[in-house]
C-alpha cells in the first residue's frame, strides 16, 4: 500500500512499513513533505489512535565497569533516562534510601556515597549500626 487512504478515498501521505508484531498496530512513514501534526490530526479525526515513534537513546554512558552485568536491570527501573537529568553527583545529588539489611561500608563500590550516620539494618540491629549481616541490604544497593 503506497498510502493509507481515509473516508472518502482521502490519501494521508503515508507508507505502509507492516505490523508491529501481533500487536494489531501498524508502523507508518510520513512521505516527504507531509505534515506529521496535520497527517496525526486527519487520522485522529476518523477514528485512528495515532503515536510518534520516536528513537531512544542515552546520552551519557555509565562508568561502572559491571554495566554490561547490570543493564537489564537498570533499563528495566529506567535508570539510563533519569541519568540524562541528573547523574546524583556532589552535595546536590538525590539521597536514597533502601530499607533491608543494611549495606557494605567497605564495598569498594558503594562506600564513597554512604552516610553511615543515616544508616540502619531494618531487618535485624535496633543500635542504627547500618553494616550489612545478610548481604540483601547491599546487593539491593547497587552491590
Amino acid at each position: 500500500m503506497s498510502g493509507l487512504v481515509g473516508s472518502g478515498g482521502r490519501n494521508f501521505g503515508l507508507q505502509d512499513l507492516g505490523d508491529v508484531g501481533e500487536s494489531g498496530w501498524r508502523r507508518m512513514r510520513c512521505g516527504d513533505g507531509v505534515d506529521f501534526s496535520r497527517v496525526k490530526f486527519n487520522l485522529e479525526a476518523n477514528g485512528f489512535i495515532v503515536e510518534p515513534d520516536f528513537k531512544v537513546s542515552i546520552s551519557r554512558v555509565p562508568s561502572d565497569s559491571r554495566w554490561s552485568s547490570i543493564r537489564a536491570a537498570m533499563e528495566s527501573i529506567q535508570a539510563p533516562q533519569a541519568w540524562d537529568l541528573h547523574t546524583g553527583s556532589g552535595d546536590d545529588g538525590p539521597v536514597v534510601c533502601v530499607i533491608d539489611t543494611g549495606i557494605n561500608l567497605n564495598h569498594p563500590d558503594l562506600r564513597a556515597n554512604i552516610d553511615a550516620r543515616l544508616g540502619h539494618n531494618a531487618i535485624t540491629d535496633t543500635d542504627r549500626n547500618c553494616n550489612d549481616d545478610n548481604s540483601h541490604g547491599s546487593h539491593c544497593a547497587g552491590e
